[in-house]
C-alpha cells in the first residue's frame, strides 16, 4: 500500500486522488513518520455513513408505527406512557407463556 506525507499529499493530491479513485483502496497519509489520515474512495465512505443515520430513522419509524397501533389506548402521544403501556404488556405476555409452559 502506498502512503505519502502530508507534504506530498499536498504536493501531489490530484495524483493521490486518482491513485485513491482507481485502485478503490485508502491511502494513508502520515506526518512524522505515523498515520495521521486516509484517503478513502467515496463509495467506501458515504455507505457507511448512510446506514448510521438511517438506523434513528429507523427507530423513530418504528416507534410512529407503535404509537400509531396503540393510539386507542389511553397514551395521549406522551412517549413515557406508550412505552410504559407496552412494558405492561409485554409483562403480561410473558407470563402467560410461562404459566402455559409451567401447565405442560
Amino acid at each position: 500500500m502506498n502512503s505519502y506525507t502530508a507534504t506530498e499529499a499536498k504536493r501531489y493530491f490530484g495524483q493521490i486522488l486518482d491513485e485513491c479513485l482507481f485502485e478503490k483502496k485508502a491511502i494513508p497519509v502520515q506526518r512524522h513518520g505515523r498515520i495521521i489520515a486516509y484517503l478513502v474512495p467515496s463509495e467506501k465512505w458515504v455507505e457507511p455513513q448512510v446506514e448510521q443515520v438511517n438506523k434513528p430513522l429507523e427507530a423513530l419509524i418504528k416507534l410512529q408505527t407503535i404509537r400509531e397501533r396503540h393510539s386507542g389506548k389511553k397514551t395521549k402521544g406522551d412517549s413515557v406512557l406508550l412505552l410504559k403501556n407496552l412494558r405492561e404488556e409485554r409483562t403480561n405476555h410473558l407470563m402467560q407463556v410461562s404459566k402455559k409452559r409451567a401447565l405442560k
